[in-house]
């Protein structure tokens, strides 16, 4: 093997010139560039490690959400630093390098964007560890407002910054334009600001939170999320809605979560044909039945039972009482306690719940013997 031919190709090769550089000039330029994406590709990989190792640590939250916003945006500024150290090994015609450079500055700017972009996670971590000790639920609720105004202000001044750097515009004339275009906005934008200041007076009068059960109009279910348009709810059907908070405002909301109790009201029915000691009875099985559950009551509301009314089919007897705690399962099994010792005490006392009945009379039957009549409850008594 001739190294020397080797050496005198290779140098004739890497001499040659391309688009006004030699070969080993663009050469140099794409090793830089790969120097630096892998040590971005490396960078990366170690923050998102570190990330996991300090997520199992119980007080280092913060720093691992700090690794995670540097993981991504590092790649990007890698390969951008890349390319301005590598605009030193290469000539380039003054358009072409203006263009070069702007390209490089806007990958720079854009890596530093979406890193503080994502620093905000950082903040939102903190501030909520702090609204966490302070025990402050309004600091809880605005929170997230305050993540999305602070991500906003990021990309405004972002955007600013590289129309300004990048593609040489007037911040001064931008800002004139955007306070004239603002007036426009508001104008055309009525509904959107009763929104925004609609979530203002949510967060302030703290009609519900996060995580409780609401109902409004026809909605009902779990408040996810208090935006600046709009709340957030799961139905109970599993649904998402977004209801306007210009709505919730505006309409009566129902907070289910902050009741202290369930209020059952029923009633009763049991045949006429009862006697009055049947209908005394069926009072006392209830009394007794809601005194021997006196625990799961308020204690200024003891459940009630009452001898109602004389209804068309049925002597109704009514039935109140207070369910608390107010869960709503745990409701439901209660009274489908209740529900069943009722029935199996009436069947051992043999008393009737009664069923919708109509009594018809012949026109046979005289007008007396009908005012005469009388029910079989009342000849046994």
């Amino acid at each position: 093997m001739d190294w020397t031919a080797i050496w005198k190709n290779t140098m004739d090769f890497v001499n040659q010139e391309f688009l006004s550089n030699k070969c080993f000039e663009w050469i140099l330029l794409f090793l830089t560039i790969f120097i630096f994406m892998l040590a971005g590709k490396i960078l990366s990989v170690f923050f998102e490690k570190q990330a996991r190792h300090f997520r199992c640590k119980k007080h280092f939250t913060t720093l691992a959400i700090l690794f995670e916003s540097m993981s991504k945006p590092i790649m990007l500024f890698s390969f951008g630093f890349g390319l301005k150290i590598g605009d030193a090994f290469i000539w380039m015609a003054q358009d072409v390098d203006l263009i070069y450079k702007r390209s490089v500055l806007f990958l720079l700017a854009i890596s530093v964007i979406w890193f503080f972009f994502r620093l905000v996670d950082v903040l939102e971590h903190m501030m909520l560890k702090v609204s966490h000790k302070a025990g402050s639920l309004l600091d809880v609720q605005l929170i997230p407002i305050i993540r999305k105004s602070m991500r906003i202000f990021v990309v405004i001044v972002g955007a600013l910054y590289v129309t300004s750097k990048v593609f040489g515009g007037d911040i001064g004339t931008i800002l004139a334009g955007m306070g004239i275009g603002g007036l426009a906005f508001a104008l055309a934008a009525i509904d959107m600001l009763a929104n925004f200041f609609g979530s203002i007076t949510i967060l302030f009068d703290k009609p519900f939170r996060p995580g409780d059960h609401i109902r409004i109009g026809n909605y009902e279910g779990t408040v996810d999320e208090i935006g600046f348009r709009s709340t957030r709810v799961r139905m109970l059907d599993g649904h998402y809605v977004s209801i306007p908070n210009q709505n919730m405002t505006n309409d009566a909301v129902e907070n289910i979560s902050i009741r202290p109790y369930i209020r059952r009201d029923f009633t009763v029915g049991i045949e006429y044909s009862s006697s009055p000691a049947q209908l005394s009875r069926a009072i006392g099985i209830i009394e007794e039945m809601l005194k021997s559950r006196q625990k799961d009551f308020p204690e200024n509301k003891p459940g009630k039972v009452y001898f109602m009314s004389l209804a068309s089919a049925s002597l109704e007897i009514g039935v109140t009482y207070w369910y608390t705690p107010a869960q709503w399962f745990d409701y439901l099994s209660f009274s489908s306690d209740f529900n069943m010792e009722l029935f199996e005490r009436f069947c051992k006392e043999g008393i009737s719940f009664a069923f919708p009945t109509q009594t018809l009379y012949l026109r046979k039957d005289s007008a007396n013997d009908v005012v005469a009549g009388k029910s079989e409850g009342c000849k046994d008594a």
